[in-house]
Parts: C-alpha cells; sequence; structure tokens
C-alpha cells in the first residue's frame, strides 16, 4: 500500500459524506433519497475513519478511540444537517 492511499480513501469519505449531507440539505422532499443519503453519509464517515486509521497504524486502544472520536463527529454532523434541513424547509 503507498504513501498515497490513506489520503486517497480519507478523500473519498469526505466526498461521500458531503454528498449524502448535500443530498439531504439540498432537497425538502428527500423521503425517496433517505437511504442512499444516510448509506453515503456513513459510508463517508467509514472510510474517513479508516484512512486516519491506516495512515498512523495505531496499537487497538487507539483505533477504538479514532472511531469513536469519527462517531461522535459525524452524529454531530448529522445533527446540524437535520437542524438546517429543518429550518430551511419549514419557516415558522
Amino acid at each position: 500500500m503507498g504513501r498515497r492511499t490513506p489520503m486517497l480513501v480519507g478523500l473519498l469519505g469526505v466526498g461521500l459524506a458531503a454528498l449524502g449531507v448535500w443530498l439531504y440539505v439540498g432537497r425538502c422532499d428527500n423521503y425517496r433519497y433517505f437511504p442512499f443519503e444516510v448509506v453515503a453519509y456513513v459510508m463517508g464517515a467509514g472510510l474517513i475513519g479508516g484512512a486516519l486509521i491506516l495512515r498512523y497504524r495505531p496499537a487497538v486502544g487507539f483505533s477504538v478511540l479514532i472511531v469513536v472520536l469519527v462517531a461522535a463527529l459525524a452524529f454531530l454532523g448529522a445533527v446540524l444537517a437535520f437542524f438546517a434541513s429543518f429550518a430551511r424547509c419549514f419557516e415558522f
């Protein structure tokens, strides 16, 4: 595995996560595409965590910490996307 592989995997993950958020926030009637948005976002977050683990090759404990940190940031991003979509689609 080359030195650029983790960077490319991470960039693919960021792209997938951004695509999931963009599809979710960009449409108000996104119920048909919701499974695709969730898959893109979760796969993107998983690829970001995998890229970090591939890059630094840490021990098991630090790998678990990376996974927990990426999951927490992904959850925060999903909550912010939900609030942005809610504010955009349902005006009060």
